[in-house]
């Protein structure tokens, strides 16, 4: 009798964890066209908070790979998170799931998630790589979340901004781009270059795109928008003026760059 119980409970264990996960995955795949506003708050409010809970989690369940996939369930809730963000209204409904507590954990660990670590890696190693490691991954799935909550709410654009290096890897992640093409200017010519934006050839050379660098920069703007943040926002302001100048960076963005720069000028200390 031991023994079976044993067995059952191993068997119920495993059920469980299949569940999660194939509803994670299930989540994932159609979280891009959920919109809050139409469903059941209770239901609305249980799925936040466990999601909220896979997103800030430490424990082993939640950054390891699960069992059909080298993804963890904290990678796979922070990617539903991301693409709920497309609609203002989910990132309302977020924002609005207590406890807040959890929401700020989740501000700390998308900024751990901006940190490439690898990044500083020669440009000619790139050409190896067929697709982009789950880190660059992350970090995207970091930039899009951020800049939506940041667009969402002044509250969470304060706190944000004042998380430690926040503010300096968003921007480390304009500079790694243009010194990457630089590089590659350098190297292989701008006609490749321009040839080469826009591409598909582009996220697997540079690791990005336009549109990810323009929600990084936007990113800011939606952060300087609030005047207690300028003061955080002018120590960087020499970094923001060089690339608002570099002749690699795109019109649109070095626009975006420009407005920050004005809101600094702004601010009298």
């Amino acid at each position: 009798n031991e023994n079976q119980n044993t067995s059952s409970s191993f068997s119920l264990s495993e059920c469980l964890i299949n569940i999660r996960e194939n509803t994670l995955v299930t989540l994932a795949n159609i979280a891009g066209v959920l919109n809050f506003d139409t469903y059941d708050s209770y239901l609305i409010n249980q799925l936040i908070n466990g999601l909220l809970h896979w997103s800030t989690c430490y424990s082993g369940e939640a950054i390891d790979p699960l069992q059909s996939s080298y993804i963890s369930a904290q990678h796979l809730s922070i990617e539903i998170l991301t693409k709920l963000s497309v609609h203002d209204m989910n990132m309302d409904f977020i924002l609005a799931t207590p406890s807040f507590y959890s929401i700020i954990s989740l501000f700390h660990i998308l900024t751990d998630w901006l940190n490439v670590d690898n990044m500083n890696s020669n440009i000619s190693n790139s050409y190896t790589n067929v697709t982009r490691s789950q880190a660059y991954i992350q970090r995207e799935f970091a930039i899009v979340l951020l800049n939506a909550l940041v667009r969402c709410d002044s509250n969470a654009a304060h706190i944000i901004a004042n998380i430690p290096y926040t503010i300096s890897l968003l921007i480390n992640f304009l500079e790694d781009y243009e010194r990457k093409t630089t590089e590659l200017i350098t190297r292989y010519g701008s006609d490749y270059v321009l040839r080469l934006i826009n591409t598909q050839e582009t996220e697997q050379i540079l690791f990005t795109t336009n549109d990810m660098l323009a929600r990084a920069a936007t990113c800011l703007l939606s952060m300087i928008n609030y005047t207690d943040n300028i003061k955080i926002m002018k120590k960087y302001e020499d970094r923001i003026l060089n690339l608002s100048i570099s002749n690699v960076m795109d019109r649109n963005i070095g626009r975006i760059l420009t407005d920050i720069l004005h809101y600094c000028s702004l601010y009298n200390s």
